[in-house]
């Protein structure tokens, strides 16, 4: 036999899912909002590649160039070590790769990466909001 559900209880769910809910669809607006590069440039593309490299701890890294012009989440895998023919060593890459989140604050854009929550300025890129139902996640 079923119970009737309480009205408090009922009332407490209801507001719990709610905050969830906009805890979800929110963006801290301190941290800034997901962007996309706009007008990508020789120095906007260095710019890039110096904050991705900086957060590989000096590891040069080869970005696509349209990288960071349709979404605003970037991801970066580790190249595999190979021998002088080519081959693969040691076998499979174990390394995880590392997520980045173009955002815009205020005037700048900046590059935040995931993992250590570590944020770069971004000095010679030009970058926009997105849409609300973009890059948010």
């Amino acid at each position: 036999m079923r119970r009737p559900v309480s009205g408090s209880w009922a009332a407490a769910v209801s507001v719990s899912l709610l905050m969830g809910l906009a805890a979800c669809r929110g963006w801290p607006a301190d941290r800034g909002v997901p962007a996309i590069v706009t007008q990508p440039t020789a120095a906007s593309r260095a710019d890039l590649a110096r904050a991705v490299t900086q957060a590989f701890g000096g590891t040069p890294v080869r970005l696509a160039r349209d990288a960071l012009t349709r979404d605003s989440l970037l991801i970066v895998g580790r190249a595999q070590a190979r021998d002088i023919r080519g081959l693969p060593l040691n076998g499979r890459e174990l390394g995880r790769p590392q997520r980045f989140r173009l955002l815009r604050r205020g005037s700048r854009c900046v590059l935040l990466h995931i993992e250590t929550g570590r944020v770069r300025v971004l000095a010679h890129t030009r970058c926009h909001m997105l849409p609300d139902r973009h890059g948010r996640g």
